[in-house]
């Protein structure tokens, strides 16, 4: 099974990849949402609808092994982290991989920043993975493999206003490469995905920006969806920084 967070909302990053998940890959998943209970139920039934459609037509006994879980998981204090995690082990499950996708992105210079905002975005963005890796460890299966989402420009640019969201993926990064390190000998992959404008980014790019994407768009559902199996499929590829960015600022 395979813990998406963040993975509720349709037309969302998150809920993306778990269809492609369970529909192309056929791997089972555990739906996380924090307010989205409804669509966590809509898309586990549109999927169960998908899969029936499937055994139907292919009469596919592989295909009716899939699990598809909904949990509830509250990311804004340590506690509520540690209870989600907690439920995770009460039910049994055995992992093999974890996607962290979840985030609060915060907009603003530091120093008109709330003190609330900014522990906020720390407890959702950096300390939320590190909790979550830590206590789920002991139930990821041998060849596991975790994914965390960042955002392009870590390693080369310092954001004024979004500086606080920036840090946090800068720490995220940093636990990335030191979580494979300490994996390796568990055959456990650690890589970050980082994107720049989605499709349907909060925030799209002004005509300025925009002329800075080499590749002249915005980058897909399947831009990315692609980039996590092809890192699902190659556990070699560990402790990397994979931009999905379209060229952005080269």
């Amino acid at each position: 099974m395979i813990l998406v967070t963040g993975s509720a909302k349709r037309k969302k990053l998150g809920s993306e990849i778990i269809k492609a998940l369970v529909l192309d890959k056929k791997e089972s998943v555990l739906i996380h949402y924090n307010n989205s209970k409804q669509d966590a139920i809509d898309l586990k039934n549109y999927l169960l609808d998908k899969i029936d459609e499937e055994l139907k037509n292919k009469h596919s006994i592989q295909i009716g092994t899939i699990q598809i879980g909904t949990i509830h998981g509250d990311f804004s204090n340590r506690k509520s982290i540690s209870a989600f995690c907690d439920e995770i082990l009460k039910r049994g499950y055995k992992l093999s991989g974890i996607i962290n996708n979840v985030g609060c992105f915060l907009q603003g210079s530091i120093l008109d920043t709330k003190i609330d905002d900014i522990y906020k975005t720390f407890e959702t963005n950096i300390f939320s993975p590190m909790i979550i890796i830590n206590k789920l460890q002991k139930v990821l299966k041998d060849g596991s493999f975790i994914i965390n989402m960042g955002i392009a420009g870590l390693e080369s640019k310092i954001s004024v206003k979004s500086a606080i969201y920036f840090m946090t993926k800068q720490n995220l990064l940093f636990l990335t490469k030191s979580l494979a390190k300490e994996l390796v000998s568990k055959n456990i992959s650690v890589n970050m995905i980082s994107l720049g404008y989605l499709e349907n980014s909060k925030i799209l790019p002004t005509t300025k920006s925009f002329s800075k994407i080499i590749e002249n768009r915005t980058a897909s559902f399947n831009d990315i969806t692609s980039t996590v199996m092809y890192l699902m499929e190659n556990r070699y590829i560990t402790g990397q920084n994979i931009e999905i960015a379209g060229g952005v600022n080269l």
